[in-house]
């Protein structure tokens, strides 16, 4: 009977769910030069710097961005998920926030920035830091 006992108990515990691990990356790349309007520039690739484990989503991704000061009339800026730019997210009203948009996606995923300016003069530097930045917090 306590055999029977002790396999049921550890039965149990099997079925029970281990805390998963929560960590977070982040990654500074510079802002890209742009030569012209109209047109998207891509920045150079957000991935993690080390790999989070193989089942880690994403909980959310923030970010910080930086103003070109070329005197643009308008400015469109996206947070697209790769391979491709299938999955952008519009942040053009907001260069400083949060979202939930990626979350649940694989935290190993990689992004970039895209950006396109409207009017002004080129070639266009982002003022300020002169960089954008990207922090997936992940469990």
């Amino acid at each position: 009977m306590k055999r029977i006992a002790a396999l049921y108990f550890m039965t149990i515990l099997a079925g029970t769910s281990v805390p998963a691990v929560a960590g977070n990356w982040v990654v500074i790349n510079p802002a890209p030069l742009i030569n012209a309007g109209n047109v998207y520039v891509d920045t150079s690739k957000f991935f993690p710097p080390s790999p989070p484990p193989a089942n880690a989503v994403i909980k959310s991704l923030s970010w910080d961005l930086s103003v070109y000061d070329n005197s643009n009339i308008s400015a469109k800026y996206e947070i697209c998920m790769l391979p491709g730019v299938s999955r952008c997210f519009d942040v053009s009203n907001n260069l400083q926030s949060r979202t939930s948009f990626f979350n649940y996606f694989k935290a190993s995923s990689s992004f970039i920035v895209r950006v396109k300016l409207n009017g002004g003069s080129y070639p266009a530097k982002a003022g300020f830091t002169g960089s954008h930045m990207i922090y997936v917090e992940w469990e």
